[in-house]
């Protein structure tokens, strides 16, 4: 049964609210009816907030396609003619994506790399029926740990290369590895590749068991549901900065019946994932009117970090920050912890944070083995020298 959170309904914006509309793939007619009675919206927006949103949240296939049935003649020429162009881009992207992906599955075969894709092409299959649709900046696929030795021999002969990785000593990969979960991979094209041997950069009871589920067949069949926890853990972790990620979520639900929606509330609360459920499902009660389930409801009326997380998440949502911005940082570090019930996993967020990156790594001189254990406490003061170092103020010194 739909329940609306009213408290929150406020608080999106005319963008925000007509961006949600169309970035549908496939609109039913209480949704169609939506998309013309839109009008009213379009003379509240401001269109270059619009346009902001729909570049930052990168649904602009979804848009365009839906604007041009439906709203042919409603937005600005230029803003019309920007979506189209990054539509049919995004159409030679997904296609590139596809051939490269299907040539490096056959590639990890041939060599015995079992490799699973995660998220990007299989949701586009499952949930958009059409590739097209849902923009993916990069693939992603997850291996087993004592198959990458192998696997990074089939991507450079593919001609991918992880120029900072292979910088990088014995010592640091293995150091690397205990508190990171991939390596980031480019080719001659451009195309990114993400190769995650783990899906969460620290132990967490959900991503483990969905890993274990990815490479054994019978419970990956049986087993879609841990499939939407991870994606809903994915979104929520990083306060949804990507509008299409709660798409995919509200794609999820539709498909499943009751019975199925009864198993997932079940395993998230085996998975210690019932706040990272309810999060993500009032979210796309709010922005797609997915009919909330009574459990999920009642959790989310006691549970106030649940709440939190949703005001949060609309606020990232309706003014988006970049990834790379401080204030995004800032909420990310305060948040983040408080999704997980678990408290090993919540003391496990915290002292991740501390833990050296590949930025770490790459701009200090290699430590000697018995000195390794200062990335740790370096890490605060290299992060805010890097920050810093970006500044104007730092440019105008150098340059002096």
């Amino acid at each position: 049964m739909k329940k609306n959170i009213p408290s929150l309904d406020k608080k999106i914006t005319a963008e925000l609210k007509l961006l949600a509309i169309l970035s549908h793939p496939r609109l039913n007619d209480l949704q169609a009816l939506q998309a013309l009675q839109a009008s009213q919206l379009i003379n509240l927006i401001d269109f270059k907030v619009f346009q902001k949103l729909v570049n930052h949240h990168r649904v602009w296939s979804c848009v365009y396609c839906n604007l041009k049935e439906h709203l042919p003649f409603s937005l600005p020429e230029e803003l019309r003619n920007e979506l189209k162009i990054k539509y049919l881009k995004n159409i030679r992207k997904s296609q590139n994506q596809l051939n490269t992906c299907s040539q490096l599955l056959r590639s990890f075969k041939d060599n015995n790399v079992e490799a699973k894709v995660l998220k990007g092409l299989p949701l586009s299959f499952k949930l958009y029926g059409d590739i097209t649709k849902r923009h993916s900046s990069d693939l992603d696929l997850v291996i087993n740990r004592k198959d990458l030795i192998a696997a990074h021999k089939v991507l450079n002969d593919l001609g991918f290369q992880s120029k900072e990785y292979e910088q990088l000593t014995n010592k640091q990969k293995k150091l690397y590895f205990i508190s990171h979960k991939d390596i980031i991979y480019f080719n001659n094209t451009g195309l990114m590749l993400e190769l995650h041997i783990k899906l969460s950069a620290f132990k967490i009871e959900l991503t483990d068991h969905y890993i274990y589920s990815l490479f054994n067949e019978k419970l990956y069949t049986n087993d879609k549901h841990l499939e939407l926890l991870y994606l809903c853990w994915h979104g929520i972790h990083t306060l949804f900065h990507r509008l299409k990620w709660v798409v995919d979520i509200a794609l999820y639900l539709e498909i499943l019946d009751d019975q199925d929606l009864c198993h997932l509330i079940n395993k998230a609360e085996e998975n210690n994932a019932m706040r990272v459920l309810t999060s993500s499902w009032v979210l796309c009660n709010i922005l797609f009117d997915t009919p909330l389930n009574e459990r999920i409801s009642k959790f989310y009326q006691q549970d106030l970090i649940s709440r939190i997380l949703v005001s949060r998440s609309i606020n990232q949502l309706n003014q988006p920050k970049s990834v790379d911005s401080l204030r995004f940082k800032i909420d990310r570090f305060c948040c983040e912890p408080i999704i997980y019930q678990n408290n090993v996993e919540k003391i496990a967020s915290v002292i991740q944070k501390f833990k050296p990156t590949m930025l770490d790594f790459t701009s200090m001189p290699v430590l000697p083995t018995q000195l390794f254990f200062l990335y740790y406490p370096l890490r605060p003061f290299l992060f805010l020298y890097r920050r810093l170092a970006n500044t104007e103020f730092f440019k105008s010194l150098k340059a002096k």
